[in-house]
Formats: C-alpha cells, sequence, structure tokens
C-alpha cells in the first residue's frame, strides 16, 4: 500500500522462542515447506491456511447441530459449493432476523447491510420481500431445520443475496498460526510483514524458507543446494510481492479446482524458474511496429507463470497477473518500457520463433490468461490485443481477480475453472469456462 505520510516504511522484527522439547517434522510441515519453496518462496499465513489447513465442511455443518447421520447424506448428495452458499444464506438471513428484532443496532456490519437492504428495497422491491419472507420462515424455525430445509430444497439462492457486499474474513485456521510460529522458532521457517508505513498500522504476516530449510529440502530432492531456488527475507520489493503474493493466490484457486474436478496439472513453471529458460530466448522486434524501416530491437518475455493441465483434452497456458501498473500503450514504440502494448508484441514474437521449441508437448497450442482488477481495465487490455495481435488475440484470455474463486471466503467454489469467467479478447460479449 502507497502511503503519502513522509515516514519511512518499517520492518517488525521478531523474536524465537525455543522449544522446551525436541520435535520432528510431521509430514504436513514437510508439505509447507515444499509448497512455499514452489510458490517462490514466500506465501501469506491466509495463503498456507488454504493450502494445508483448508475449511472442514462436516465441521461446518456440525457446528448447526447436524448429526452424523444428516452430515455424511447431506455431503453425499449436494457438491460442497452448494453446501457452502447455503450456510452463508443462513448467516445472512440471521443477520437480517437479528436486525429486524433490534433496529437500533449501531455496529459498522449492521450499518452496512441496513444500507444495503434499504437500496435493495428501492431498486428491486421483489428481492427485499423474498429476504423478508425468509427471515420470517427463520423466526418460526432453528438455525437447524432452517437449513436442512434450505439445503433439501436446492432452489435457486436470492438474487439479494448472491449480490451482497462482503468483506474478506480474516480468519485463519489457529492451528495453522501455532504450527507455523512453531516452525519459525525452529528455524525452519523465516517470517516478514509487508513493509508499511509506520502509520498505517500492522501488514499481513509472510512467510519464507530458512537456509537450513533450504538444504534439507535439496537433500530430499538429490540436488544441490545451489540447484534450488530460495528467495530470503527482504527480495522481494513492495510492488513486486504484491504481484508475487497475487500470482500465489491465482496458483492456489488453480491447484485447488483442478484437484476436485478430477484434472492433472502435469506442469507449473513459476516466474522465477521460466526466467532462466525465458531470459535466454531474443525476439526481434521493430523499434516501431507502423514503420518497416524502423530499426531492430532484441528483447526478452518472461511471463508470470506457465501451467499445463490434463482433463482429458490437453491444456496450455501462459499466465499474466495484471495489478493495473502497466501503461497499456505509448507514444513513443521504441522506448523499452513496461507497456502492455509491447508485452503483446513480445508473446506475437515468441509464439512464432520459440513456443514449439520450448514447448513441443503443447503442438502449438497454447493461451495467454490475464488476470486484471477492473471491468474497465479489462475492455481496454483486450482492445490493445485486438489492435496489436489481430486474429491471434483469440489467444488472451481475460478475468477479473474478484472472479477467481476459491479464495479463502470461497474456498468450496470451483469458479476459475469450472463457471463462465473468463472472456476472449476476440470476443467479449461471451463469457467461457477456461477448460472442458
Amino acid at each position: 500500500m502507497t502511503s503519502t505520510s513522509n515516514q519511512s516504511p518499517r520492518r517488525k522484527r521478531f523474536k524465537r522462542t525455543a522449544p522446551q522439547r525436541e520435535i520432528l517434522l510431521s509430514t504436513r510441515d514437510v508439505a509447507v515447506l515444499d509448497t512455499i519453496q514452489s510458490f517462490g518462496g514466500v506465501m501469506s499465513t491466509t495463503q498456507i491456511s488454504i493450502r494445508h489447513w483448508p475449511p472442514d465442511m462436516k465441521a461446518k455443518l456440525r457446528y448447526w447441530k447436524l448429526n452424523w447421520t444428516e452430515i455424511l447424506w447431506i455431503t453425499q448428495q449436494f457438491p460442497a459449493t452448494y453446501l457452502d452458499q447455503c450456510l452463508e444464506l443462513l448467516k445472512f438471513i440471521r443477520k437480517i432476523r437479528r436486525l429486524q428484532a433490534n433496529p437500533n443496532r449501531m455496529t459498522a456490519d449492521y450499518n452496512r447491510l441496513r444500507d444495503y437492504l434499504l437500496d435493495v428495497n428501492q431498486r428491486d422491491p421483489a428481492g427485499f420481500k423474498e429476504l423478508e419472507r425468509l427471515a420470517d420462515q427463520l423466526a418460526q424455525m432453528s438455525l437447524r431445520d432452517w437449513l436442512m430445509k434450505t439445503i433439501e430444497t436446492n432452489g435457486p439462492f436470492p438474487i439479494a443475496f448472491i449480490n451482497r457486499p462482503t468483506i474478506p474474513s480474516e480468519y485463519i485456521s489457529s492451528a495453522c498460526l501455532k504450527r507455523l510460529r512453531l516452525l519459525y522458532d525452529l528455524k525452519w521457517l523465516d517470517k516478514d510483514e509487508m513493509i508499511i508505513s509506520s502509520d498505517q498500522g500492522r501488514g499481513q504476516t509472510l512467510w519464507y524458507l530458512s537456509r537450513q530449510t533450504r538444504s534439507y529440502l535439496a537433500s530430499l530432492r538429490g540436488v544441490s543446494v545451489k540447484a534450488l531456488p530460495w528467495k530470503q527475507v527482504g527480495a522481494y520489493g513492495h510492488l513486486h510481492m504484491n504481484h508475487r503474493l497475487a500470482i500465489n493466490d491465482f496458483r492456489l484457486a488453480i491447484t485447488l479446482s483442478a484437484e476436485r474436478l478430477g484434472y492433472t496439472m502435469t506442469q507449473w513453471l513459476d516466474e522465477n524458474e521460466l526466467h532462466r529458460t525465458h531470459s535466454k530466448q531474443s525476439l526481434n522486434l521493430l523499434s516501431d511496429p507502423n514503420d518497416p524501416d524502423s530499426k531492430t530491437i532484441k528483447r526478452r518475455l518472461v511471463p508470470d507463470s506457465f501451467f499445463a493441465l490434463d482433463t482429458g483434452n490437453q491444456w496450455f497456458h501462459f499466465v499474466e497477473i495484471d495489478r493495473a501498473t502497466e501503461t497499456l500503450t505509448y507514444s513513443d514504440p521504441g522506448q523499452d518500457l513496461n507497456f502492455w502494448a509491447l508485452k503483446v508484441r513480445k508473446y506475437g514474437e515468441y509464439f512464432k520463433n520459440w513456443y514449439e521449441q520450448s514447448y513441443p508437448e503443447a503442438q502449438g497450442k497454447g493461451r495467454i490468461l490475464v488476470v486484471t482488477t477492473s471491468e474497465v481495465r479489462l475492455n481496454n487490455m483486450a482492445q490493445v490485443c485486438r489492435q496489436v495481435a489481430g486474429q491471434a488475440a483469440r489467444r488472451y484470455w481475460f478475468t477479473l481477480f474478484s472472479r477467481v474463486k476459491p479464495r479463502y471466503d470461497d474456498y468450496f467454489s470451483n469458479a476459475v475453472l469450472a463457471e463462465s469467467i473468463w472472456q476472449q479478447a476476440s470476443n467479449l460479449e461471451e463469457r467461457r469456462i477456461l477448460v472442458w
């Protein structure tokens, strides 16, 4: 986060507390260390939690007093993403019911809800009536019975519920936090916080591998220590760190969704791995694409990620995470600035000259997935693709960060692979499923 304050950013110092007894690494501990290493050498607590201490649907249902027989039947009959939405609907309607019972509640949470309901009542009176009906129904039943009835009805969710404002949860498994702190105390992990200005409070905790862990993982894999990519605390600058974490979020969503759908991730190449190979592959570009007599310049293309997915069909994708920090076009094409039009030109040359040689298993097939910040930004980037790439713009598939799920709050969703959240640059009108 950028601050206008004159105070310089700070980095918090941490102390380790040595455990009083010997503690051996568990299988999950090793998996955590391996995941951090493969995800660019750094992950946030939330990212580690969603991968290794995920929400438990059976525990969620048990909280609402369902018995084991009911839980087993429900989880066999209905998808987890549907059950999760039923639980969220119950919490939403319960909050409305509490507001009805005490209209003078003045917390920030209830103020947001009150404003939203007033807006719904003005824009969609029928939708507001449906929420009132569900709240009245809940008043006449136990929470457990209302939940069971809602699940068994298996009907569509109210539009006013789907469009409700949400705030990302800051909840993280206490077991996850406890174990990460222990791994830090045992010197298997190093940690840091996002660098922020001193007037902005606390940043999220970031976890790195220690030197001893790098050596340990290298021995497990039978490679030299130098052959194992590793990042130490402070290796990423502030802007690059935000970009790094966004790449991790996207990879987690793809990985979790693929596992649930029975797909096989046959390859994932991280930005750091791609840099070692792509930086050696020179691309010849005209300094001015509008002037065939302009001088030739040499450039490199290093994507954010590359992955191959086997769904029964084979899919190959480069990944570009766009946080709206790149200029889309530039008035002087000869300047080697970080702008989107230049990157599209680089991709065009790469697919012509290097792609089949570097990724022969793809047999020339491949897409560029772009995740960006807003509809306006998406439309503008797609327009640049059409202008620069022509027919090859069909290779570019766009979506928004807000659509990419699972996230921690939407853990049971498979939207990134199973829902129509993607738009081809050549046809933005149609939203499509990424793979089949």
